[in-house]
């Protein structure tokens, strides 16, 4: 008589039964615990850098697996936090970047895994507004030696210069610089 633990997978506990007369017999009981099979999730935020939860456009609701988040230009990075339904199950982000969102549409993908290895996976697209700054901070041309003024004199607001070079030049340098560097493309 007595109390165990039970362990997830195979368990042999022994009893021992002793006569009087010293002899023994021993009982042998094999318990197979079946490894937890809840891969759900009782709930999934998407957290804003300030700790701020960022709606979904439908309520969570751990058998519903595809949500979605409209969020402005301004939200570049998220974290998610979840809480598994039951204990042993764990989750971790298994595709897509939060912590740089593209402007447009970005998956994220949050996998819950339980005890026996099952699995659910919660997409979450989040749509970020892109930005609309296509200005340049600055427009220089060179040849390599010389930096050359353009005319109008540089200005993010124009979009039109003339320069005039003599015949001996060849080949020029230009740099453009975006007003926000990380996020224009310049062709």
């Amino acid at each position: 008589t007595g109390e165990f633990d039970v362990n997830v997978g195979s368990n042999t506990y022994n009893v021992i039964v002793t006569a009087q007369d010293g002899s023994s017999l021993t009982y042998t009981i094999n318990i197979t615990r079946a490894a937890n099979s809840n891969a759900y999730l009782n709930d999934l935020k998407v957290l804003d850098v300030n700790n701020k939860e960022i709606a979904f456009t439908d309520s969570f609701a751990k058998d519903k697996f595809v949500y979605y988040i409209y969020t402005s230009a301004t939200t570049e990075k998220v974290s998610i936090n979840a809480s598994p339904e039951v204990s042993t199950t764990t989750y971790k982000v298994n595709s897509g970047n939060i912590n740089s969102l593209a402007g447009g549409k970005n998956a994220i993908v949050v996998r819950s895994t339980a005890q026996d290895n099952s699995y659910n996976d919660y997409t979450i697209y989040i749509v970020r507004t892109p930005y609309n700054d296509n200005n340049l901070m600055n427009l220089q041309v060179s040849n390599g030696q010389e930096q050359y003024t353009l005319t109008p004199e540089f200005s993010p607001t124009n979009d039109s210069y003339v320069l005039n070079v003599d015949e001996t030049i060849e080949n020029l340098k230009l740099t453009a610089i975006a007003n926000k560097n990380e996020r224009a493309i310049i062709a």
